[in-house]
């Protein structure tokens, strides 16, 4: 575990994959808060679990080559920072899964935030509103 940083975001995958495949409003202002990650006017963390949940959703709509390429441009981004998965955020995605109403990739994403020290997400994802101490935010 290290030191909290409040300042700091986590980025939840659906912000990714809305930047990669949605073009409505969604899809717009992901692709706009992904640029201000790339320009270095927001930091923000994810999950190195976050690049498979990209790439599975990715390739179902648009196939495996196009998956690959925006996989790679978002590990080039500056300023986004991958927290590793390890045991000791596995051992916490568990408990989160059978204390919240949370699926279990989500779990992994709240446990992964937490050892990071955020509290803060961005995500489309409603589910988390109903998790205390943390605030979701859309991009």
């Amino acid at each position: 575990m290290r030191k909290s940083d409040k300042t700091m975001t986590y980025l939840d995958s659906n912000i990714l994959i809305h930047a990669a495949i949605d073009q409505g409003k969604n899809g717009q202002d992901s692709r706009t808060f992904l640029t201000q990650i790339a320009r270095g006017r927001k930091n923000a963390i994810t999950s190195t679990t976050t690049i498979d949940e990209l790439m599975w959703i990715v390739q179902k709509e648009e196939g495996k080559t196009f998956a690959a390429e925006v996989a790679k441009a978002i590990l080039s981004l500056k300023n986004l920072r991958f927290i590793d998965l390890n045991l000791s955020i596995l051992s916490e995605a568990i408990n989160l899964y059978t204390q919240e109403k949370l699926n279990p990739r989500d779990s992994i994403h709240l446990a992964t935030m937490r050892a990071a020290g955020t509290d803060t997400i961005i995500s489309f994802d409603q589910d988390f509103d109903t998790v205390s101490g943390i605030t979701r935010k859309t991009p």
